[in-house]
């Protein structure tokens, strides 16, 4: 049996080439822009999500039942949540690319 073998070295110089930029302020600041927007997305997201719970608990009826082109705001905030998300979604792609 023997050893398998290794991969061809490329010839000096063209490593650092492909090994892409160096990490810099230019590189840390995109990262950052890249951090906060997908965690404002999330938290977009999440607050959407957790005020939609939150009128549906017995204690904010009254606010669920308030109509809203003819349907209840419980129930429109309900059916919104897949709408809502999928912009979402669509947004970060669009911002992340």
């Amino acid at each position: 049996m023997s050893a398998p073998d290794s991969p061809a070295k490329p010839p000096a110089g063209q490593d650092e080439a492909q090994a892409g930029p160096k990490p810099g302020p230019e590189a840390d600041a995109a990262y950052r822009k890249r951090f906060v927007v997908g965690f404002s997305i999330f938290a977009v997201f999440f607050a959407y999500y957790l005020g939609t719970a939150v009128i549906q608990t017995p204690s904010c009826k009254d606010l669920a039942a308030t109509p809203v082109a003819g349907l209840p705001l419980g129930l429109v905030m309900s059916l919104g949540i897949f709408p809502v998300s999928w912009a979402l979604i669509a947004l970060f792609f669009w911002k992340m690319r």
